[in-house]
């Protein structure tokens, strides 16, 4: 399995209710670097939220796991 799909699987195993879809794509920093960029689709109504801040923190974790557990070493 390649690192695409296995983050794909990943993320879609433990995808927060809030998140309505993700996007990512493998490239390189602006040094070089292996890199993942994760974008995380939230409806409107979530970022007027006053939970806004505390999903987003849950966010960043949904995708910190996800990365960890399928040992990618990108930034």
């Amino acid at each position: 399995m390649t690192d695409i799909e296995r983050l794909k699987s990943q993320l879609l195993k433990n995808q927060p209710e809030f998140v309505k879809n993700f996007h990512f794509e493998f490239n390189e920093d602006l040094d070089g670097d292996p890199a993942v960029w994760i974008w995380a689709i939230v409806g409107d109504s979530e970022v007027e939220s006053a939970d806004f801040p505390e999903h987003m923190k849950a966010t960043r974790s949904w995708i910190s796991t996800a990365l960890s557990e399928t040992h990618i070493e990108r930034w």
